[in-house]
């Protein structure tokens, strides 16, 4: 039987891994390498998954890679011989710079090497400032110490190592990925039986009721709250969309921010309690995708996760709370790039809907 191995670094990583377990690869045997892993820290997509009566695929915790040398070759071992135990014929993984992606391909170097759907930089690369050969210098530096052979491209996904990837747009992909195959994650994956339920599981791992999710009207998806108080207009766009759909009677959802560190959502949401419920931040807005109703309205600033809504979700609508910033900085060409890809997939300025 054919096997895959995925080098999970990011909850988007994993789930994208669930749709391709219901999809082209549902005939595989997995095995999914949780990285990078902190005491204590928790992935409740990871913790569905192993609890699946299932046991569609195995779970194993690698942790964080130290920056010194004999402890981080350690673990960089460890993960070689698991790849190696696995012997998968695909090995896929969202952030191809990662050493420990390395060290999976040198456990297997005959498998064929997939990358996963990373979010924005997919599609919009973030170049180093430096001079190729010095990038090559740093790769060599980091391999003696490491004692794996490294890559740092300019953008994910544009390493040697990497063959072919699966993405949400192959027609729009950055250079380095257009010039390998490119496959598109398909909508009906992500809507299986099977998925939704490890993403119900996933709520209740995170102390959430995830079947409350076919009742929300909006979803609120802010930013860090330092980025809302530093625009009150933003800040302002969210507060009247959810008192719009409070005076409607509708229940409104906030998720906060994965890192958010403080309870504050910076928000002035001043609804009864029985029209507003606050998802967990840890457990990924991915998780949401089969379980929104149709009509839901999804209102986000500068995420990913209004990609994945917008063209995994079925029949919900995605707006962004974002406008095209003046300027040529790195930050704003960024953020106006993020805005048109928006806008590609159907995604609309928040306030075109309120325009006469």
């Amino acid at each position: 039987m054919d096997s895959a191995v995925y080098i999970v670094s990011s909850p988007l990583h994993l789930f994208v891994a669930l749709g391709l377990m219901c999809g082209p690869l549902r005939h595989h045997r997995h095995a999914v390498a949780l990285i990078n892993q902190r005491p204590q820290q928790r992935d409740f997509l990871a913790e569905a998954l192993e609890a699946d009566a299932e046991r569609r695929a195995s779970v194993d915790r690698f942790p964080v890679v130290s920056h010194f040398a004999l402890p981080a070759r350690q673990v960089l071992g460890d993960i070689s011989a698991f790849t190696a135990r696995q012997a998968p014929t695909l090995l896929a993984a969202g952030n191809d710079a990662k050493k420990e992606f390395y060290a999976a391909v040198r456990g297997c170097p005959e498998a064929r090497r997939v990358f996963l759907e990373d979010g924005l930089y997919s599609y919009l690369p973030v170049r180093d400032s430096k001079p190729p050969w010095w990038q090559r210098y740093r790769d060599w530096r980091r391999g003696l110490k490491y004692g794996v052979p490294v890559e740092r491209a300019a953008c994910l996904g544009g390493s040697r190592a990497i063959q072919e990837s699966y993405v949400l747009m192959p027609e729009r992909v950055h250079a380095a990925l257009a010039r390998k195959p490119v496959h598109r994650l398909e909508r009906e994956w992500f809507a299986d039986p099977w998925l939704r339920g490890v993403c119900i599981a996933a709520g209740e791992a995170a102390g959430f009721d995830a079947q409350r999710c076919r009742s929300i009207g909006l979803l609120l998806l802010p930013p860090q709250l330092e980025l809302l108080q530093q625009s009150a207009p933003l800040r302002r766009r969210f507060e009247a969309v959810a008192r719009a759909h409070g005076e409607r009677g509708e229940l409104v959802a906030i998720k906060r921010h994965p890192r958010a560190r403080d309870i504050d959502s910076g928000l002035g949401l001043d609804l009864p309690p029985e029209q507003l419920i606050e998802i967990p931040p840890r457990l990924p807005s991915e998780a949401l995708v089969p379980l929104l109703s149709p009509g839901t309205l999804v209102v986000g600033a500068l995420t990913t996760a209004l990609l994945t809504l917008a063209l995994l979700a079925e029949h919900v609508t995605v707006r962004s709370a974002m406008s095209m910033e003046p300027g040529r900085g790195a930050a704003a060409r960024f953020n106006n790039g993020a805005l048109r890809l928006y806008e590609a997939v159907g995604i609309r300025p928040l306030e075109d809907d309120a325009a006469p």
